[in-house]
């Protein structure tokens, strides 16, 4: 893989190549509701708690999902998304590097968006936006300045998302159906039968970095290798980006990896299509 292709970079290469950057802000807001967990536009996160000096706001709940979608975060079209990234002064060979301040599943939702458009040398901020301040990194507060319009032509990747029915053949055809949700979400809240588990939440250490080398032996335990066709999903299609973001990083080749866009948002919306518990694949 080209230096400027790889999928991760850290902190210390940012402060030295963030002006060769367009950087986009991926943070969401997430609060506690009547109902659990909600999530949020992160545009007041981004306007009043901080961001990278330079970054524009990526949002998540509109320029980077399509309105018009039936369900959470699900893929804006490609004109929308083209649009979007012109507006962020974009164009065909620009390094984007995106990030977030959670977990990086987020950033790592609007990278495998832009991978999937054929934006190859974008990639995600390792570690995000605490392991930024970590390392000394200032922050500004306050709308960003915006850029020159870029001319990126989006150009979309076949399989980097999929839809019900490529889920459903590659079930029935008994190929390997991963789900990148945490292990009790996966055995208590039911999966798609037959996929195993591989939770993105795992892979990160303590400082919320990518630990790449807990993949072999997590892939050797579910009989998967670097080199098998991987389709990922999760809850709503965010954390299995994370898991293709760590894949990737990891050398699986991303031609061979696949997201299910509507992921289970959409698989439950059916009561006829069932669900397995437990922590068998069968």
């Amino acid at each position: 893989m080209k230096p400027d292709q790889a999928p991760l970079v850290s902190a210390e290469w940012l402060m030295q190549h963030r002006d060769e950057c367009v950087l986009l802000d991926a943070s969401i807001d997430r609060r506690a509701g009547p109902q659990g967990t909600e999530y949020a536009s992160g545009l007041d996160r981004f306007l009043n708690e901080g961001h990278i000096p330079g970054a524009q706001f990526a949002d998540l709940f509109g320029d980077f999902s399509d309105p018009c979608g039936a369900f959470a975060f699900t893929r804006p079209k490609a004109a929308g998304l083209q649009a979007t990234l012109r507006r962020l002064g974009i164009d065909d060979c620009t390094r984007v590097v995106v990030y977030d301040a959670l977990n990086g599943v987020w950033a790592a939702r609007v990278w495998w968006l832009l991978q999937s458009a054929g934006l190859e040398h974008s990639a995600v901020l390792d570690g995000g936006l605490a392991r930024w301040r970590a390392a000394g990194g200032e922050l500004a507060c306050g709308p960003a300045v915006a850029p020159e319009p870029g001319q990126v032509c989006v150009r979309e990747i076949p399989g980097r998302l999929v839809d019900l029915a490529q889920v459903m053949a590659t079930q029935a055809a008994g190929r390997p159906l991963v789900c990148a949700l945490s292990s009790t979400s996966y055995a208590q809240d039911g999966h798609i039968p037959g996929s195993v588990n591989l939770a993105y939440a795992d892979l990160l250490d303590d400082h919320g970095l990518l630990n790449l080398e807990r993949l072999p032996a997590q892939l050797q335990s579910l009989a998967l290798s670097s080199d098998d066709p991987l389709l990922l999903y999760c809850g709503g299609g965010v954390n299995a980006c994370g898991l293709a973001l760590a894949l990737t990083a990891a050398g699986h080749d991303p031609d061979r990896l696949s997201v299910y866009d509507g992921s289970l948002n959409e698989w439950r919306a059916d009561p006829q299509r069932p669900l397995a518990t437990g922590t068998d694949r069968a």
